[in-house]
């Protein structure tokens, strides 16, 4: 077992969006095991004790709860400066809160693609902007991971609004690293595949296995699996490493 002068993320401070649950959640969880304080960001936050909760902060703790809605940009700037007066500092973002409204795109409504849009694609605009511009005043080296979807690179049947913003994520990784690297921010992207997360259980069981038959490694992923590929991008293992995308899908997109 490592030591804590081994841990990946000792002294840093996270901030993971989408944390309440599923994907998000074992980021957190394995960002805390690798030594560093996170802020976790959700609207559901059940799975966190109650006594943290509406961005109380505890000094003994390692971990912070904010319920938040992430597409109002006041309530997102505000707890951006919060965490820098209480914490001192963020030195990694994950974007990884995201929703989807699936249909047809002949019978999807504009709310169903402006409620996607906004959640997947705005609101980490929001996040990310008024982040890096304190990482900067702060001379920080931060690091950006955005969570994206193979949904993004090849699209996904019934989900034109969840592939879109996916797909809209992913470029903005790739702007957005070349922007910030001259401040030493590194911004990458993780594109999961098909995870054992509450959507992927929803599936009918014959279209489970259909999927599952598509993948070169012949089963779903877990979330862990994802997490740690933020973790090592959000190290300084991932030093030299910006503007890329990890793919965590088990050759289902090689």
């Amino acid at each position: 077992m490592r030591g804590d002068n081994e841990m990946l993320l000792k002294d840093k401070v996270a901030l993971v969006t989408g944390a309440g649950r599923g994907i998000g959640y074992h980021i957190a969880i394995e960002m805390l095991k690798e030594g560093a304080k996170v802020v976790v960001v959700d609207l559901a936050t059940d799975q966190w004790n109650s006594d943290t909760m509406e961005g109380t902060f505890q000094k003994d703790k390692d971990f912070f709860v904010y319920q938040l809605d992430i597409t109002d940009s006041e309530s997102v700037r505000s707890l951006v400066r919060d965490v820098f007066d209480e914490l001192g500092r963020i030195d990694i973002l994950v974007n990884n809160a995201g929703i989807n409204r699936d249909s047809l795109f002949v019978k999807m409504t504009e709310k169903d693609w402006d409620d996607v849009l906004n959640v997947n694609l705005r609101a980490p605009f929001i996040l990310t902007q008024a982040t890096c511009q304190e990482m900067i005043k702060a001379n920080i080296e931060g690091r950006v991971i955005n969570i994206v979807s193979t949904a993004g690179k090849h699209g996904n049947f019934g989900q034109a609004n969840y592939s879109a913003a996916k797909a809209g994520l992913l470029a903005f990784t790739k702007s957005v690293a070349r922007e910030m690297a001259r401040y030493g921010i590194r911004v990458n992207a993780v594109m999961p595949g098909l995870i054992d997360t509450p959507m992927a259980r929803s599936l009918r069981a014959d279209i489970l296995e259909k999927k599952i038959n598509e993948i070169p490694l012949k089963r779903v992923g877990h979330p862990k699996e994802v997490a740690r590929a933020v973790i090592f991008l959000s190290s300084d293992d991932a030093s030299y490493i910006t503007g890329a995308c990890l793919q965590v899908d088990g050759g289902l997109r090689m």
